[in-house]
């Protein structure tokens, strides 16, 4: 199982100017959650921590602060108003040691590094391509669980990820873009890994790409094109679903 995320930048505000938010499922000596956004320089990404991290970050993190975050995506589905299905992609940082206090004016990262098998076969646009990912969480027991999540890539990316198939397993290196909408009324986020690299998990080189081996041709200027919104409704509930084992 590969899925591992780093994350650095500044903690901004939430609505009523607190670096955090904290909420205990049962009591005060229950089980502690908090919430918190850090800007990235590519996208503001909301950080999710548990257990010991919370009391820490109680009494140390403030707004504006550097940090940096280390942890794992995991994606969790819920039902809408209209009665769609929708699955949500959250950032949860290691509950031990996961979040460390940098003092000072830090470097901003976002960096995903991820592995499993593609759902399907990548959905080709003008200008990008997506697909979605099944990712298999540590093994207890007998139990085996997988997240999902949308993969988009541009230029020669997108040839790379359309030479890839359904059931194939590959190697993800990208980073997070996180963006907001309105639909129905509701707010809802979506959040997608952009990829920077992808492999074939058992080669040791990249997919060649089509423009690789096409006639060369006269460089476009570049373009800054937007990052497509995946609306995830269709994404199996479990991986019971899948034709494949992650």
């Amino acid at each position: 199982m590969l899925n591992n995320v780093i994350i650095a930048g500044n903690v901004e505000a939430t609505r009523d100017g607190k670096a955090l938010t904290v909420s205990r499922t049962a009591g005060e000596s229950g089980t502690a959650v908090a919430n918190f956004t850090v800007d990235t320089g590519r996208a503001y990404v909301r950080v999710t921590v548990f257990g010991g991290s919370v009391e820490y970050l109680e009494k140390n993190l403030a707004v504006g602060d550097s940090v940096t975050c280390k942890g794992s995506l995991r994606s969790s589905s819920s039902t809408t108003k209209d009665g769609a299905n929708m699955t949500y992609v959250d950032f949860v940082a290691d509950s031990f040691n996961g979040v460390e206090r940098v003092f000072g004016a830090g470097p901003s990262m976002n960096t995903v590094l991820m592995e499993g098998r593609l759902c399907a076969d990548a959905e080709m646009r003008a200008k990008s391509a997506s697909a979605r990912i099944a990712v298999q969480r540590p093994k207890r027991g007998e139990n085996s669980q997988a997240d999902f999540f949308s993969l988009v890539a541009f230029d020669e990316k997108k040839d790379e990820l359309a030479a890839l198939k359904k059931g194939d397993r590959v190697t993800v290196r990208g980073h997070l873009s996180i963006s907001s909408y309105e639909k129905d009324g509701e707010k809802r986020r979506s959040t997608s890994v952009v990829v920077d690299e992808i492999y074939p998990t058992d080669a040791s080189a990249p997919v060649p790409s089509k423009a690789a081996t096409a006639a060369p041709t006269a460089p476009a200027a570049p373009t800054a094109p937007a990052v497509p919104q995946p609306e995830f409704a269709d994404i199996p509930a479990d991986d019971e679903a899948l034709p494949f084992d992650v």
